[in-house]
């Protein structure tokens, strides 16, 4: 938990100055995408910290927040058409990516990929029955936002091996 707790401070510190900086009319963010930035910062170092240490519920929480964050930034940042319908699903499928994480984490818990393709399934049907996206557009999106953001990907993936094989 020591390394844990600069981060949190930090957190805490930008939360607080957002807050502030909105008050005053100097940022146009609202709350809910402010606690979105929090929520990926703070969810994607725990995710950092605990990766390969052996903490599951720590890694699941992690990765919770910052799939939540991705959510709450997502509904704030784009025009959707009903965001309420998408919650649910999102409820869904955040502890269904959770769990796939937890199995990158540890392969041989089988348990882990059988719940996340569980919870995945179940919230992309939700999500395609409720209508909030049609299976075209699904995929259409998927397909727009991989070719606009690979080099981003890329270059996370070669930071995350270069911090790994140094540390």
């Amino acid at each position: 938990m020591n390394r844990q707790q600069p981060v949190f401070t930090y957190i805490v510190i930008f939360f607080l100055l957002a807050v502030i900086l909105k008050l005053f009319g100097i940022i146009s963010y609202n709350i809910g995408e402010i606690i979105g930035y929090v929520f990926i910062f703070y969810g994607l170092t725990l995710v950092y910290i605990t990766m390969g240490m052996n903490k599951k519920l720590i890694l699941f929480a992690g990765s919770s927040l910052f799939l939540a964050g991705i959510f709450l930034f997502t509904v704030n940042n784009f025009q959707l058409r009903d965001s309420s319908n998408l919650i649910f699903s999102a409820v869904i499928l955040i502890p269904g990516i959770s769990f796939l994480i937890l199995f990158m984490d540890d392969f041989p818990r089988k348990s882990f990929l059988y719940l996340s393709a569980a919870f995945i399934i179940a919230g992309l049907l939700i999500a395609f029955i409720s209508g909030s996206p049609s299976i075209i557009s699904f995929f259409n999106s998927i397909f727009f936002v991989a070719l606009k953001y690979w080099p981003v990907v890329i270059i996370i993936v070669g930071i995350i091996l270069i911090i790994k094989r140094d540390g």
